[in-house]
Formats: structure tokens, C-alpha cells, sequence
């Protein structure tokens, strides 16, 4: 998931790592406590469409709008006069949230 780089500028090594959701740089090697944390928003925008074939869920679309009404699902973004969308940390968050099956979950 992360991928590095390492840079030599004046004869010091630099290591760079980088993270879909951060970036992540150390000054020196020898420093390691000064480290360069930046976060960044994603606002990438996730369609009807995408919601079954990218995110996997079930759901009819009837059905999200009533959980949407309910406030058990992220809400929609209209973006013209039929056309919607959701923001896709919204609907990773949702799916993150949803209570897992099995013996792990059983157990807890």
C-alpha cells in the first residue's frame, strides 16, 4: 500500500514514503523524529452505477433512498436534474461501519 522513493541530495540519503491518504517524509535518516505528516480529503464522487459494481452492495436503489431517509445511509449529492452521487469516503466509512458475520463476530 505504500510506496517509497529515495533521494541523495548533497551527499545525504533522503527516503520519501507515500500513502494513497497521507504523505508521509522523513528529513534524515538520522533524524527520525522529524517527520512530515499531510493529510488529504478525498472528494471523489461515487455514482448509482459504481455503488453495485465498485463497492459491492446489494442494496436497490429504492431501498437506499429509504435508508437515506432513515439516516442509516450517507446522503446523495444532486449534481444535475437526474443525476446523483455519493461521496466515496462516505460510503467506505458506511461499509466500515457495518457489523461483520461469522466467528469473529460471534465471539465479541
Amino acid at each position: 500500500m505504500f510506496s517509497n522513493a529515495h533521494l541523495e541530495l548533497s551527499g545525504k540519503p533522503y527516503y520519501i514514503f507515500l500513502h494513497p491518504q497521507a504523505i508521509v517524509s522523513a528529513v534524515h535518516p538520522d533524524a527520525p523524529t522529524q517527520w512530515s505528516v499531510q493529510m488529504q480529503k478525498n472528494y471523489r464522487l461515487v455514482s448509482k452505477k459504481e455503488l453495485k459494481t465498485i463497492y459491492g452492495i446489494p442494496y436497490s436503489f429504492q431501498h437506499i433512498a429509504r435508508l437515506e431517509k432513515a439516516g442509516l445511509f450517507p446522503k446523495r449529492i444532486q449534481l444535475g436534474a437526474g443525476r446523483v452521487a455519493w461521496y466515496a469516503h462516505e460510503i467506505e466509512e458506511w461499509i466500515a461501519s457495518r457489523p461483520r458475520s461469522g466467528p469473529a463476530a460471534i465471539a465479541a
